[in-house]
């Protein structure tokens, strides 16, 4: 389980990345709601993930604390990497994701509110 740490970086890292590419791309044609819903990205990935990762902590019955914990199972299997990474998620969640999503929205706000030469 331990050799999905690389695989979950390389998906936040795209999940970071991705949008503001698309976004500021200037030949891109995208509806409206698409772009919400990519400006929003970031902060929902992080976001639900944390909040996964923290409810999962609490009801799988993991042991120790939040720094060393173990023994996350599900049906016998350990799921403690899912859970540590799902706690791990707040991090660029507050700091990252959520100023970047609400930057993302605002600029694409503007965007379409020149667009309708309001």
């Amino acid at each position: 389980m331990d050799r999905m740490w690389p695989v979950l970086m390389l998906l936040l890292a795209t999940t970071m990345v991705l949008p503001p590419v698309l976004l500021f791309a200037p030949r891109v044609a995208m509806a409206w709601p698409i772009r919400y819903g990519l400006a929003a990205l970031p902060a929902i990935y992080t976001g639900v993930g944390w909040q996964l990762g923290a409810i999962a902590a609490s009801r799988l019955a993991c042991l120790g604390g939040i720094k060393n914990l173990h023994t996350c199972t599900v049906s016998g299997t350990d799921v403690t990497t899912l859970v540590e990474y799902g706690l791990f998620m707040m991090i660029p969640a507050i700091f990252l994701a959520m100023p970047l999503s609400a930057f993302l929205l605002l600029n694409t706000l503007r965007k379409q509110m020149r667009a309708r030469r309001w």
